[in-house]
């Protein structure tokens, strides 16, 4: 075996090894990331009735104060938003 081939394939196994610890890396940055995001969200739930008769309001539009979240509420009147938090 000659010297030279033998630091070329050491010089290829170690740009594929940074390249894998680089994507293990990235990986758990993007899993710790995503759990944190989940942890600053809420889920608001809740049911939009007439005020008089107490039927269920279809399509009733229902938004978050001071913020652009809104949704629409379904056949029964019911919603739900996820909203994140510490606001």
């Amino acid at each position: 075996m000659n010297i030279l081939n033998g630091k070329e394939k050491l010089t290829e196994f170690s740009t594929a090894a940074y390249r894998v610890i680089a994507c293990t890396i990235l990986a758990a940055f993007m899993m710790v990331a995503n759990a944190s995001g989940q942890a600053a969200y809420f889920l608001v739930k809740g049911r939009v009735t007439d005020k008089t008769t107490g039927s269920p309001l279809q399509s009733a539009s229902v938004f978050a104060q001071n913020t652009t979240f809104g949704v629409l509420t379904d056949a029964d009147g019911n919603f739900s938003m996820r909203l994140p938090g510490g606001g």
